[in-house]
């Protein structure tokens, strides 16, 4: 009889579906967002550092998803790598759009 964390995890197959489409999501928005923000001029900064954190989300949902159907402690490691990265690139951002103005 299986266990009920057991049962709630995904096969192999369908999280390296999901989880390619959500990282490959992550670069659209990410490429958007560099794009906007090259057009925008003056509010680069905060535009880039807005989209940027959006994709890194997704990213982060990538991780989760892959994750969730591999359940070792290097997938928890990098993980938790994606989010520690994503905070520091997010605030180092935000800081820098503040002080831009």
């Amino acid at each position: 009889m299986e266990t009920p964390i057991a049962a709630a995890r995904l096969s192999s197959d369908l999280a390296s579906i999901l989880a390619t489409a959500t990282a490959g999501f992550a670069c659209l928005v990410i490429f958007a967002g560099a794009i906007s923000a090259l057009r925008a001029g003056r509010h680069t900064g905060t535009l880039l550092a807005t989209y940027l954190g959006i994709g890194l989300e997704f990213l982060l949902a990538a991780g989760l998803i892959r994750l969730a159907a591999i359940d070792t402690f290097t997938m928890l490691a990098l993980t938790s790598a994606i989010i520690a990265v994503r905070r520091t690139i997010v605030f180092g951002l935000r800081q820098a759009a503040r002080a831009a103005g």
